[in-house]
């Protein structure tokens, strides 16, 4: 995909900056032509369908290794569902992608459910590691309540607000945001565990 990139780039940008392309062209290990030689290129084929297919395989792969990443021990798990067929079709690639242990069909679910993929997916964890996670999200709910609540002293001071550079204030109303975003997935999380 990358070699494509840039070869469509290169391409393009061919009549603006000729020299520079071909040389580039040139050194490139999988060409043995000239780029002014090459056609120009054509449009690809693009589907509504398969973009969303694909946008949603990344959501859980996204989440699988953020909890894989969250969960006590640091070890691979097996990735289970049950009746997904945009799973089933692509087991492979998010077993490579997710970096889990294997990818399998269950008629009995178990582990912990992978809250925010969108997916009816679980991850195969033992009830010891499923406490210690759940233990460990309480801790950093209560750690990310207590940073929101100095956030939100620090931005209602009048004399911060008023006083302090534009930019830091800025990065303290960001920081509450992102902590904000992350007391609801971990909230989430706890709630589905539960």
């Amino acid at each position: 995909m990358l070699a494509w990139v840039l070869d469509t780039s290169l391409k393009i940008a061919h009549p603006f900056a000729p020299f520079v392309t071909e040389t580039i062209w040139q050194t490139l290990a999988w060409h043995n032509n000239l780029l002014i030689t090459t056609k120009w290129p054509e449009k690809v084929a693009y589907n509504d369908m398969e973009a969303a297919e694909f946008g949603r395989l990344k959501q859980l792969v996204t989440e699988a290794r953020f909890v894989m990443n969250e969960l006590p021990g640091n070890k691979h798990y097996s990735l289970l569902y049950q009746n997904d067929s945009l799973i089933a079709e692509n087991a492979d690639l998010i077993k490579k992608l997710a970096k889990v242990k294997d990818v399998q069909h269950v008629d009995q679910i178990r582990g912990l459910r992978l809250a925010n993929s969108g997916r009816e997916a679980w991850l195969d964890i033992p009830a010891k590691t499923l406490q210690e996670h759940e233990s460990n999200l309480e801790i950093r709910l209560a750690e990310a309540h207590a940073f929101i609540k100095t956030l939100e002293s620090r931005l209602a001071n009048e004399n911060y607000a008023a006083k302090a550079p534009a930019e830091l204030v800025d990065e303290s109303k960001s920081q509450l945001e992102q902590k904000r975003t992350l007391v609801e997935r971990l909230e989430h999380e706890l709630e589905v565990i539960r």
